[in-house]
């Protein structure tokens, strides 16, 4: 996206600390230490500068993503997960991905075989966040953006389990 920087500023304005990131990928573009990186609007420009980028949100600290991988799971979701002010997702996915302010500090997958079915996200991770372009060429777009709620370590833990 070309407009990276005014959505980088932005999403600081809401608290949340952007990450640059492949455009059409997931991967950051800053070198290493890229998970201690505090991007804010008087630094916002060194790290979009006008070339087309993805824009991912540091996680941990606070902020955890609940990413749904398997598609069973997500007309579910709505009903097991805890209310989310922030959803969002692409359009063969659209709410694959729900964001809360919680205590839970570890990164914990849930699979079946050697399948991801959904991963509570934290502390050393990042996700690409609207309006991105996923690898699959499809536009990252907001289902649900309104304030972010608040869970438990416990209750999202119980819940993301119970949905796999």
């Amino acid at each position: 996206m070309k407009n990276a920087l005014e959505i980088a500023k932005q999403y600081c304005e809401e608290g949340l600390y952007p990450i640059p990131v492949q455009y059409k990928g997931k991967k950051p573009t800053v070198p290493a230490g890229w998970t201690n990186l505090k991007v804010t609007p008087d630094n916002a420009e060194q790290y979009f500068n006008g070339k087309e980028t993805n824009i991912g949100i540091l996680l941990g600290d606070g902020l955890i993503d609940i990413d749904i991988d398997d598609e069973r799971l997500l007309g579910l979701a709505k009903d097991i997960l805890p209310p989310s002010g922030l959803v969002f997702g692409r359009a063969s996915k659209r709410s694959s991905h729900y964001l809360y302010k919680s205590d839970h500090q570890e990164t914990k997958r849930y699979t079946f075989g050697n399948k991801t079915l959904i991963e509570i996200r934290s502390k050393g991770c990042q996700t690409v966040v609207p309006p991105s372009v996923h690898t699959e060429g499809e536009i990252i777009t907001w289902k649900r953006r309104e304030p972010l709620t608040k869970t438990s370590s416990v209750q999202i833990t119980q819940c993301a389990g119970l949905l796999a």
